[in-house]
């Protein structure tokens, strides 16, 4: 495994867990580190139930987003691993070890924005209804598991006019303790209607508190592109 230096680049991006930097070896790629601040045990220690008997490595977003990655490879076909990243494997670095991702960039060549952050700037044009609808319709066909997908997990990517997709970046996987819905592809379905309908909700509901000047927030928003 390489070891990459990273301490003296800001990170493009920030999570509630993870710090996202261009990997500076190839800048069509990033690499994902956990925030040192936020120690998977305190992670632990904060959920209540059956959730506290889970082992640490459970708890640590890398190891689980590479999991899940692998198995779309293997169980999905390319209708829906356009709208996930794609996955690299693994780096060494001196914020420790990272998980390496595409790293998505518009056709100008600067780092595509989050869904919320272009809903916010530039509102939702043609062509983002467009590929919101298009991965609205892959994922309830096929039943992706997925915790609630989000505003600031997607991306919204500009390759070019005509080629713009949402990219879930983040919180893939079945966020169920027991995913009953991976064994029985009709409840997989319906959950991921759902989903998809509170994703719908949560666009109307952003544009909505634009348009009455209300405060967005700083999650989700790019800290450079």
């Amino acid at each position: 495994m390489s070891h990459v230096l990273l301490a003296e680049q800001r990170p493009f991006a920030q999570g509630g867990h993870r710090l996202c930097y261009v990997d500076p070896r190839d800048a069509s790629r990033c690499i994902k580190v956990l925030r040192q601040d936020r120690s998977l045990a305190k992670r632990r220690r904060r959920k209540g139930g059956l959730k506290r008997l889970r082992s640490l490595d459970s708890f640590d977003d890398n190891l689980e987003e590479s999991r899940v990655l692998e198995s779309f490879a293997q169980c999905f076909p390319p209708e829906v691993l356009t709208h996930v990243p794609k996955h690299f494997g693994w780096v060494d670095s001196d914020r420790g070890r990272g998980l390496v991702v595409g790293l998505l960039r518009d056709e100008d060549g600067r780092i595509s924005l989050s869904l919320k952050q272009q809903l916010w700037e530039q509102g939702c044009d043609e062509t983002c209804t467009g590929a919101v609808k298009a991965l609205a319709r892959v994922w309830s066909t096929y039943g992706v598991p997925s915790r609630e997908l989000l505003l600031h997990n997607l991306v919204l990517q500009r390759q070019a006019p005509g080629r713009e997709r949402v990219v879930v970046v983040d919180g893939l996987g079945s966020s169920d303790f027991l995913p009953f819905a991976r064994w029985s592809r009709g409840l997989g379905q319906r959950k991921a209607a759902r989903k998809i309908r509170r994703l719908e909700a949560r666009i109307e509901e952003l544009l909505a508190r634009k348009q009455t000047g209300g405060d967005p927030g700083t999650h989700g928003f790019l800290r450079f592109r």
